[in-house]
């Protein structure tokens, strides 16, 4: 996932400047985080994902800047959560993919007729039942409002068709899902991305994370198909490592796999 550009306002460090730092504007400020928590994810990076969280609650008291600060303060919490997985803390998961939801459910109470508000918070809800395995259920069946209306308001949004794509991989096909289904679904969203990627943002404070995250998952799923799609796999990590050299999970997770 590429910043697209995305200006930051450079401060610099302490040490360099001798005295205090100056202060950013409230923008340039959300944008820095913004920044401070795509690499965070990239790179499993949970201190630094924890400062833009705090940051982005701050920011959130900006009526301006409030809805995306809740946006960032959820998609953050959402990926540290995966984080927390991986460390094998399933209390901080709990915590964080909590916390996600939460973001999200005032995010969406405030501006319900955005697509990628709403698909944040069924990604933040797909979280909170995986991570709490006796609710699972119920949490589940709060899903299916934010995702039809995240697809009815963003058939076209790559962000939303990942979500969507995701969960119908992981469904049965009786129930409307199936691998195939799911991979078509997730392929025609690469190529949103690659058009999105190609354009310029109407406003630079909204959403344009998902390309090299998208292959990197992609690939995943791939592996996980039965069978495994091993070829295809591996372009889509080839793929993700290009746009995002850091990009660890695939390169701790993904690529031993494909090796082994």
């Amino acid at each position: 996932m590429s910043i697209h550009g995305m200006a930051g306002l450079l401060l610099l460090p302490a040490w360099l400047a001798g005295a205090s730092v100056a202060v950013a504007g409230p923008t340039e400020a959300l944008l820095d985080a913004r920044t401070r928590a795509y690499d965070g994810n990239f790179r499993n990076d949970a201190a630094v994902m924890k400062a833009a969280i705090a940051d982005f609650v701050r920011l959130a008291q900006d009526s301006t800047l409030r809805p995306y600060a809740l946006y960032y303060a959820a998609w953050t919490e959402w990926v540290l959560t995966a984080s927390h997985l991986e460390a094998q803390d399933r209390a901080a998961a709990m915590t964080s993919s909590r916390a996600a939801a939460e973001h999200a459910r005032a995010l969406v109470e405030m501006r319900p007729n955005v697509a990628d508000f709403q698909s944040m918070l069924a990604n933040a809800l797909v979280s909170v039942a995986v991570v709490d395995s006796v609710r699972s259920r119920e949490t589940f069946a709060l899903i299916t409002a934010p995702r039809r209306k995240a697809l009815e308001l963003g058939p076209s949004n790559p962000r939303v068709l990942i979500m969507d794509a995701g969960l119908i991989f992981y469904t049965p096909a009786e129930r409307g899902g199936g691998q195939e289904k799911g991979l078509e679904q997730w392929r025609r969203a690469m190529e949103l991305f690659e058009s999105e990627a190609k354009s310029r943002p109407v406003d630079p404070l909204m959403p344009r994370w998902g390309r090299a995250e998208a292959y990197g998952w992609l690939a995943s799923l791939y592996l996980n198909a039965s069978p495994p799609r091993t070829d295809e796999a591996r372009r889509a990590a080839k793929r993700a490592l290009e746009l995002r050299p850091d990009y660890w999970w695939v390169k701790a997770r993904v690529m031993p796999r494909l090796k082994s």
